[in-house]
C-alpha cells in the first residue's frame, strides 16, 4: 500500500474551532502519521472542535484528531465511547505528553470522567495521586489496533492524620492563640496588626499547622490550579494546604491573575489554603480594590478583550501590618515616634470595605511579663484535635464553611433570632461588619459544642473585631480634630 494520499483528488483536511498555531499546525502532524501508517483517505475532513467560540492552544488535541480519523478510515476498530484522549503525537506515529497534558487530565477528572486513553509517558505521574484512573496507555497510535488492556492507576484511599499541637503554638498570649483556632475552625480571614518582631509572620504560618489536610475534592482542585501554572506539587500530594506569601512589589496580575496566556493567580494558587500579604499598607491600592470580589465570592472573574477567565479563589487571608511609619502605635510598651498626620495616612491605606471583609482583627503587642492573663481565655488545647470534625459539621449544617457563607445566606440565619439580630446591630452600623461578627459569633458557638450562637458568643466575639471599631474612632476623632482647628 502506498503510504500517500489519494492523487485523484486533492485532499481537504481542515480544523475549525478557533485554534492557535499549535492546533492548526495538527493537520499536518496527522497527515504524516496516516500516510506513515499507509492509510489512503480519499474524503474532505473537517475537524470541529467545540465550542467555536472558545479558543484552543496547545498540542494535546492531536491524539483525539487522529483516533477520530482512523475510527473513519477503519470501522472494525473498536470503539471507545466517553473515553479522554489526550497526548501530542509523533510523525512516526508516536504518543507523546506535552506541558499541559497532566493538566488537562486532572481538568476532566474534575468534570467527572474516569475513562482516559494516554501516552505512556504520564503514567508515573498519576501513580502518586490519591485518585483512581481508567486508563489505557499507548506508546504509538498502532498499539490501539491492537486491543490494549485497562488499567487502573492512582489510589483512592486516603488515612486521615491525627492533628497535633503545632510547636511553639503554646509560647503564643492566650487571646492569640483564640484567634488563630477560631479562624481555623471556620475558615476566617484575619488582620494581625501590630509593633514590628512580635511574631505576625510566624503566627500565619501557625494558622496554615492548624488546619485539616486536603480532602480528596480540594486536592483535586488544587493539584489542576498548580499545575496549570507549573508549579510543584510535592506538598500538595502530602495534602498540605497552599500557603501563598507574595511580596509587596509583586503585580496586580500576579496577585489576582490573568495576563496575555490567561494564567491563574495567587489568590487562585491560594485556593483552598492561605494568603498570606505581609506589610498589607505596601501592597498598591488596586491590589487591595481587586481582593474584594474574591473575599466575597470565593472566585474571581478576569475579563480581557480576548478571553474571559473564572478562576476559584476559595482562601483565607491573612494580612499583617505594621500600624503607623514607626511601627509603635497603639502599643503599651513602646512610644510611637510618629505624627497624628502620618499615622493617619498610613491607616488610611486600609480602605473601609478591606477591614470591613477581615473576619477577625487583633492587635500583636508584647506581653508584660507583670500581667496576667484573664481566665476566662483559656481553654483547653485539645480542641485542635477537633477542628476537622467542626469542618465536617459545619458543611452539614449549613453547606458550606461558616467563612464562606455569603453575606444573604447569613443574614437569613441571623434573622431566625431576633434578640440576637438585635445585639449584633447595637454593636455596628455596617451589615457586612454585622455578618462577620455573626460568622465569629458561630465559630466561637462551634467550639463550645453548641448548635447556634448566643449573646455570650456575640460579645466574645467583639474581642475579635475590635480594631475594627477602633480605627473609625480614630478617624473620628482627627475629624473633629480637624475641624476645631477650622
Amino acid at each position: 500500500m502506498e503510504a500517500t494520499f489519494s492523487e485523484s483528488k486533492k485532499q481537504r483536511f481542515t480544523i475549525v474551532g478557533l485554534g492557535d498555531s499549535a492546533v492548526k499546525e495538527s493537520r499536518d502532524r496527522v497527515s504524516s502519521i496516516l500516510s506513515f501508517m499507509g492509510l489512503r483517505i480519499n474524503l474532505d475532513i473537517v475537524v470541529n472542535l467545540s465550542p467555536a467560540d472558545l479558543k484552543k492552544e496547545g498540542t494535546d488535541f492531536d491524539f483525539a484528531i487522529t483516533w477520530a480519523i482512523l475510527k473513519l478510515a477503519l470501522p472494525r476498530v473498536s470503539c471507545m465511547k466517553n473515553r479522554i484522549f489526550v497526548g501530542e503525537v509523533g510523525l512516526d506515529g508516536s504518543v507523546k505528553e506535552s506541558s499541559k497534558t497532566f493538566s488537562a487530565v486532572l481538568g476532566a477528572k474534575l468534570k467527572g470522567f474516569d475513562e482516559f486513553v494516554l501516552p505512556l509517558s504520564i503514567k508515573e505521574k498519576l501513580k502518586d495521586l490519591p485518585f483512581a484512573f481508567n486508563c489505557i496507555f499507548v506508546e504509538r497510535i498502532a498499539d490501539l489496533l491492537n486491543s490494549p488492556e485497562i488499567e487502573v492507576v492512582g489510589n483512592s484511599t486516603h488515612e486521615q492524620s491525627t492533628p497535633s499541637i503545632p510547636e511553639h503554638f503554646e509560647n503564643l498570649q492566650l487571646l492569640l492563640q483564640k484567634t488563630l483556632i477560631i479562624a481555623a475552625c471556620g475558615m476566617h480571614s484575619v488582620l494581625l496588626l501590630g509593633p514590628p518582631g512580635q511574631g505576625k509572620t510566624f503566627m500565619a504560618r501557625l494558622l496554615s499547622k492548624l488546619l485539616p489536610p486536603l480532602s480528596n475534592e480540594e486536592l483535586l482542585e488544587c493539584l489542576f490550579i498548580h499545575s496549570l501554572a507549573g508549579e510543584s506539587l510535592s506538598e500538595l500530594l502530602e495534602r498540605t494546604r497552599p500557603f501563598r506569601d507574595p511580596h509587596h512589589s509583586s503585580s496586580r496580575v500576579s496577585i489576582l491573575g490573568g495576563g496575555i496566556k490567561a494564567s491563574p493567580g495567587e489568590v487562585s494558587l491560594a485556593h483552598n489554603g492561605i494568603l498570606f500579604l505581609d506589610e498589607l499598607g505596601e501592597y498598591p491600592r488596586s491590589v487591595l480594590e481587586g481582593l474584594r470580589v474574591p473575599l466575597d465570592n470565593q472566585e474571581i472573574i478576569i475579563s480581557r478583550a480576548n478571553y474571559k477567565m473564572r478562576m476559584p479563589a476559595k482562601f483565607i487571608l491573612v494580612a499583617a501590618s505594621n500600624p503607623c511609619p514607626c511601627g509603635f502605635f497603639g502599643s503599651k510598651h513602646t512610644r510611637c515616634r510618629c505624627h497624628h498626620g502620618e499615622v493617619l495616612k498610613y491607616l488610611k491605606k486600609f480602605s473601609g470595605p478591606i477591614l470591613d471583609r477581615l473576619d477577625l482583627q487583633v492587635y500583636v503587642d508584647a506581653v508584660d511579663p507583670a500581667s496576667k492573663t484573664k481566665p476566662d481565655l483559656e481553654f483547653d488545647y485539645d480542641i485542635l484535635k477537633t477542628i476537622p470534625q467542626i469542618h465536617k459539621l459545619q458543611i452539614e449544617t449549613f453547606g458550606n464553611l461558616v467563612g464562606f457563607l455569603s453575606g444573604e445566606d447569613a443574614l437569613k440565619l441571623l434573622k431566625k433570632s431576633p434578640s440576637l439580630y438585635k445585639c449584633i446591630f447595637s454593636k455596628t452600623v455596617s451589615i457586612r461588619s454585622a455578618v462577620k461578627l455573626f460568622k465569629v459569633a458561630i465559630s466561637l458557638s462551634f467550639l463550645k459544642s453548641k448548635s447556634f450562637p448566643d449573646e455570650d458568643d456575640v460579645n466574645e466575639a467583639c474581642l475579635f473585631r475590635s480594631l475594627d471599631r477602633a480605627f473609625k474612632t480614630f478617624f473620628n476623632q482627627r475629624e473633629v480634630s480637624i475641624s476645631s482647628e477650622i
